[in-house]
């Protein structure tokens, strides 16, 4: 699972399914030549199906040579590394909760159940110490590190690199940066990330549009995994899912961000 750090209410949360680009989510985003990116995301894998084994950075949307981490054993990055499971719509979720932010209002909670699009009521349950399933790769002394991944990319743009835009979009570009002529070429980026865990299962989007309702192997809804298998898993998954080369196993930022070729 894939999530962007976000603050709801002045607490620390996270957007399912996301990567954060200079603190947004979404949005174009307009930046000068040389300038430091950051970009975080939370990462972990379903305690059955630990470790993570790889971490892919394509700051571009299209890089023919992406920063490719991979490892025997990569622990999970989580909001927190204690605490509580969210519970809701009759399964335990692999979405951990701080409960001391509050059981029936959690902030994490409702945002699993907002993604969802579950009724009822969502609640972040305390993880039972002596239950072994709940607390692996939820605890410091289980596979879990607390904080979110964080990429650092300076993006480069040339006038040969550069593509031609609308007039109304250099006064955007204008505007944003303050500049003192309206560009009338830029460089997009629409930066994505892709990870793999001990199992095969990595990020991405493969629910099969003709299996409504699928749930998989462990009977959960197949929108929560809302990602693809580099094997035939089920109905919903073909081999070559996870190949980093199709545009599936991606999570990516869905907005440009416009970068000013050098003068």
């Amino acid at each position: 699972m894939i999530a962007a750090p976000i603050s709801v209410n002045g607490k620390n949360t996270y957007k399912l399914n996301a990567i954060s680009v200079m603190e947004r989510v979404g949005g174009a985003q307009y930046v000068a030549v040389g300038l430091n990116i950051p970009i975080r995301f939370y990462v972990w894998a379903h305690p059955n199906q630990m470790p993570l084994r790889k971490v892919v950075l394509d700051k571009t949307g299209h890089d023919i040579s992406p920063t490719v981490m991979e490892s025997e054993s990569f622990a999970n990055k989580k909001l927190t590394c204690a605490g509580g499971w969210c519970q809701g719509g009759g399964s335990r979720w692999d979405v951990n909760c701080d409960p001391s932010q509050g059981v029936d209002n959690n902030p994490v909670c409702q945002q699993l159940k907002n993604y969802l699009n579950e009724s009822g009521n969502f609640t972040c349950k305390q993880i039972d110490p002596s239950d072994a399933f709940a607390s692996f790769g939820s605890t410091p002394t289980t596979g879990c590190s607390q904080g979110y991944v964080e990429f650092f990319m300076d993006l480069s743009c040339s006038q040969a690199d550069a593509k031609p835009i609308l007039p109304a979009e250099g006064l955007l570009v204008q505007s944003a940066l303050s500049l003192g002529y309206i560009p009338n070429k830029v460089c997009k980026f629409k930066p994505r990330v892709h990870v793999m865990d001990n199992w095969g299962w990595c990020s991405g989007s493969c629910v099969s549009e003709n299996v409504p309702g699928y749930r998989d192997t462990l009977g959960l809804p197949y929108l929560v995994w809302d990602g693809c298998y580099s094997e035939i898993r089920g109905q919903a998954n073909a081999p070559g899912d996870c190949d980093t080369d199709t545009t599936k196993p991606w999570v990516q930022y869905p907005d440009p961000i416009i970068v000013v070729p050098t003068q």
